[in-house]
């Protein structure tokens, strides 16, 4: 997506940089120890939560690892990433919203973590898509 200023190409890159780096931080493994502590320890069907978990993780991930590549999406990809992305976890998969608090650096700390980070790569990437969008070019012979 073409910006509207080198200002704003700049800053843009700099955001995706951020990015970069924080989703390149994650060397932890899958918290499954911590899914299988939840599941034991309440007496609910969380069959599925392993799963759905991996697939809101890989979705986030996958954005995530574009880079500055996310700085040449189209505006239609640009809204439709961030339409995905719009949703934590927790309001993506309503029947988990529960678990919320028992998901503790003292309950499940692998699990924990691992939320974080998502969830702030997830904004991230979501003020990023925002950005361009508020920030890109407009030719005044279509408006």
């Amino acid at each position: 997506m073409l910006l509207k200023s080198g200002e704003a190409h700049l800053k843009a890159e700099s955001m995706a940089r951020e990015i970069t780096e924080l989703f390149e931080s994650d060397i932890s493994a899958f918290p499954s120890e911590d899914c299988r502590w939840l599941k034991s320890e309440f007496e609910a069907n969380l069959d599925d939560l392993y799963t759905d978990l991996t697939m809101w993780f890989m979705t986030v991930a996958g954005y995530s690892s574009w880079g500055k590549q996310l700085l040449s999406w189209s505006e239609d990809k640009v809204r439709q990433v961030r339409d995905v992305i719009r949703f934590s976890f927790f309001d993506e998969y309503p029947q988990y919203k529960w678990l919320e608090i028992h998901i503790t650096k003292a309950n499940t700390p692998d699990l924990y973590e691992e939320f974080q980070l998502y969830e702030q790569l997830r904004n991230k990437l979501r003020t990023l898509l925002d950005f361009m969008l508020s920030e890109k070019y407009q030719d005044s012979t279509s408006q």
